[in-house]
């Protein structure tokens, strides 16, 4: 399994970690990823259109999923997308 990558909101209201975005949701990673990351991020806060979060966890860290379930809260909130549960 993917352990980082982009938390990715899918147009059904359900996620997917994507290693590399620029590949697709089944590519690995390019050459360069953590530049071209950088690069999105950057240009994201700058148009101020989008938030940018990172989260560094470990594994089997029961805060950290914790964590990570809040910020799937607020994604899903920002996007408009209601879900139970």
């Amino acid at each position: 399994p993917v352990r980082s990558g982009e938390e990715v909101l899918k147009s059904d209201g359900r996620f997917k970690r994507v290693a590399d975005p620029s590949l697709g949701e089944d590519g690995g990673v390019r050459e360069g990823w953590q530049e071209a990351m950088r690069r999105q991020m950057a240009f994201a806060v700058s148009r101020g259109e989008a938030q940018v979060v990172m989260m560094f966890s470990r594994e089997d860290c029961p805060d950290c999923d914790r964590q990570l379930e809040v910020v799937r809260r607020a994604m899903l909130s920002r996007a408009g997308i209601e879900r139970n549960g």
